[in-house]
């Protein structure tokens, strides 16, 4: 059973978190594990509005902020001071983070013995793919340190293609011995998207009365957002009743659209407002370079709308099912003429993709792959703490002197005076003194609280 789980997310943003998809990620995780307490580092100046708030999710405010660069690979001691199995103010079954790089690092410096340590689990949110240099070739010191977090930590990876770009990586830098390892560590399992929301609004939501190409995504290279716009440009040009809309609320400024005369494009959609953009078209495109397990593109396949998707190694991973062949495409060309096919079959097309919506669902929903995630951090715990064979009898009279509610610090000095100190570096004491294994001694025995302090019930 997991009971606590500390969130170490990659955000950089001072105040509103709640714009960065890896804040969004783990709430949802949150959301959809609601027995589940889990402690989430955030920066000092954090602002957490009224929705963001659950009561299984506590935020704890680091000591000071860091930029995005510095964050993504600092091993900080705030998060040691408070987290450490050995007298840490916070236990927690495990730890889960988006930052690879400090991954091995991290499970290092939670490690007390070979028997009592805190199993760090990785959610890679992009794997780098060497040979793609839409983000930016990484450094081949990140790289590495991504690649022995991959051998040492276990990791989801969200499709396969990111899985395979990931053991890509791993081969240019690990021995084949730490390669053997990446057999149990990297685990293909869904992070989840609340997709059947999406699906049941999609069913129930009319269509626009023109037939409409959608582009729903950030303006950059990567995405080749002027391609596909000029595609479907040119498209509702030689189709008569067709129209394009496109979404995108990062348009750089200097950015000319006004050659656009058929794609309608909104900067700013509040949220229902893009929800039921992607519902009402008919057709989504998509001509990016790579992608991870992208939210944008998952929910528009969710509509049941078909997602014209590029015949890359991204694109395949993200959805791998034979039936949604027909809607891949090679760009120029050919992206036009499934264009018009799907536009004179749209009916059959639909009907044809449905099996591969409803599987794609199945793997990717929020409820069933919060479940999944969580099944391998239980996993990871096994053999991270020892029990106690001598002090079993004692801990359980100190147990019956407690009040019905009571903290792990109070439980400590209760074992104090009976003559068992906890959490103190000392030559003499077993490695067994520890706060972690007094937690996990204790949830067996009273029932751990959904609240910050390390509360329990009796």
């Amino acid at each position: 059973m997991l009971d606590r789980v500390l969130i170490v997310p990659l955000i950089s943003t001072k105040h509103k978190v709640w714009r960065e998809s890896d804040f969004i990620t783990w709430w949802q995780l949150a959301s959809a594990l609601p027995e589940t307490y889990f402690y989430m580092l955030v920066n000092p100046e954090i602002e957490v509005p009224a929705e963001f708030v659950l009561p299984n999710l506590g935020y704890v405010k680091r000591d000071v902020w860091h930029p995005h660069t510095a964050a993504q690979a600092l091993l900080s001691t705030d998060l040691y001071d408070r987290f450490n199995p050995l007298n840490g103010e916070y236990q927690v079954d495990a730890v889960v983070t988006s930052r690879i790089p400090i991954g091995a690092g991290l499970k290092r410096m939670l490690a007390y013995s070979n028997n009592c340590s805190i199993p760090v689990v990785l959610f890679e949110p992009f794997a780098a793919d060497c040979d793609v240099k839409t983000k930016g070739e990484l450094p081949n010191l990140e790289q590495s340190l991504k690649a022995l977090s991959y051998a040492m930590c276990p990791t989801i990876f969200g499709t396969s293609s990111e899985r395979d770009a990931g053991l890509a990586l791993s081969r240019r830098y690990l021995s084949s011995a730490l390669l053997k390892r990446l057999d149990q560590t990297a685990i293909l399992q869904s992070m989840g998207i609340p997709l059947s929301d999406i699906r049941e609004r999609a069913e129930r939501t009319p269509k626009f009365e023109l037939f409409t190409m959608l582009f729903a995504a950030r303006f950059n290279s990567n995405k080749q957002w002027a391609s596909v716009l000029e595609a479907i440009e040119t498209f509702c040009r030689m189709t008569p009743d067709t129209q394009g809309k496109a979404i995108c609320s990062s348009t750089p400024d200097d950015v000319r659209l006004d050659h656009f005369q058929k794609v309608k494009i909104e900067r700013q959609l509040p949220r229902p407002q893009y929800v039921d953009m992607l519902c009402r078209s008919h057709v989504a495109v998509s001509d990016s370079l790579e992608e991870g397990l992208s939210f944008g593109w998952a929910e528009q396949i969710a509509t049941g709308n078909p997602v014209l998707l590029p015949r890359r190694p991204w694109a395949k991973g993200l959805m791998p099912h034979a039936e949604y062949d027909v809607c891949f495409h090679d760009g120029g060309r050919e992206l036009l003429a499934l264009m018009a096919y799907i536009h004179k079959n749209y009916d059959a097309v639909r009907a044809q993709i449905r099996p591969a919506v409803d599987k794609f669902i199945g793997f990717h929903d929020l409820p069933i792959a919060a479940r999944g995630c969580a099944d391998v951090i239980e996993s990871a715990t096994a053999g991270t703490f020892e029990g106690f064979k001598n002090w079993d009898g004692r801990l359980q009279e100190c147990l019956q002197g407690m009040p019905d509610s009571f903290t792990l610090a109070e439980f400590v000095k209760a074992c104090d005076k009976a003559g068992m100190t906890f959490g103190i570096l000392l030559r003499q004491l077993s490695a067994l003194n520890t706060y972690r294994n007094l937690y996990c001694w204790l949830k067996q025995y009273a029932k751990p609280q959904h609240s910050i302090e390390m509360r329990f019930q009796k």
